[in-house]
């Protein structure tokens, strides 16, 4: 971890701010995704790839930027009406990457372990709350603009 602390760390003291947009969903194999115009991730994964490629699974493998909005969804129809509602009432999004985030995936569960910002971005952030994962409540779905449902 040290190891890939230091090339996360010297990666960001070369890299600025960055443009991001949101574009069309997709479908994935079981859920549905974001794509993200992002040109200057490419150069970053395939920095950080070639110092640890070997360690990534193979979904890992290859850059295809994007938000995964559904996962681990086996009903097709479910994943098609996902899809379906995020095609009517996502309008996409602009912002800036102001620098990279390490998570550690433990028992099933994503864990911040820490931020690095790039050149001319805010200090450096070491997580102080629990910013592990978990399950949404259906009750806690954010409703699709439109939907007018929970789901």
């Amino acid at each position: 971890l040290p190891a890939i602390e230091t090339a996360i760390r010297d990666l960001v003291q070369r890299t600025r701010p960055f443009p991001i947009e949101t574009r069309d969903a997709f479908p994935l194999a079981h859920g549905v995704g974001l794509e993200v115009h992002i040109p200057p991730a490419k150069e970053i994964f395939y920095t950080l790839e070639g110092q640890w490629g070997r360690f990534l699974s193979k979904q890992d493998r290859g850059f295809r930027a994007h938000y995964t909005l559904q996962n681990k969804v086996d009903d097709r129809e479910v994943v098609w009406k996902t899809l379906e509602e995020v095609r009517a009432g996502f309008e996409g999004s602009r912002g800036t990457v102001e620098g990279l985030a390490l998570w550690l995936y433990v028992r099933g569960y994503w864990k911040l372990r820490q931020v690095f910002p790039f050149i001319g971005a805010e200090e450096e952030v070491k997580p102080s709350q629990d910013t592990t994962t978990r399950k949404m409540k259906e009750d806690e779905w954010p409703a699709l603009p439109g939907s007018g449902s929970q789901s």
